[in-house]
């Protein structure tokens, strides 16, 4: 899947050269690269519980500003893990596709993975 940051990465950066390095080794670096993005699962999985609007969202996660909240959901809805329905007059609402439900359960079993691992 394309990437939606590209333009707004500064492209001649080490730290970009890099990361298309790494995708075109094994795409699992690239979707790795996107999923672990500031914020990006917890939105998602916040819309999963219920906090269906940019509102409820920022209620739910009140750290997050305005600007990452709004590209976080842009980037989810491009990606195909949430739609977007239009609530009313300039409101929107946000549900978790098939997809989403897909990562989030992945998600899910590396969080089991993480609690059963040992203490080092």
């Amino acid at each position: 899947m394309k990437q939606t940051q590209t333009s707004t990465r500064k492209t001649s950066s080490t730290n970009f050269g890099n990361q298309r390095i790494l995708a075109r080794a094994c795409v699992l670096n690239d979707a790795l690269y996107r999923i672990a993005m500031r914020w990006k699962m917890q939105v998602l999985y916040s819309v999963f519980r219920g906090h269906d609007s940019f509102g409820a969202l920022k209620r739910e996660l009140p750290s997050v500003t305005d600007h990452v909240l709004g590209r976080r959901l842009r980037e989810l809805t491009a990606e195909g893990l949430l739609d977007k329905h239009p609530n009313g007059e300039r409101r929107f609402v946000y549900t978790v596709t098939k997809r989403g439900r897909g990562l989030l359960d992945i998600m899910q079993r590396i969080c089991d993975w993480e609690v059963a691992a040992p203490t080092i």
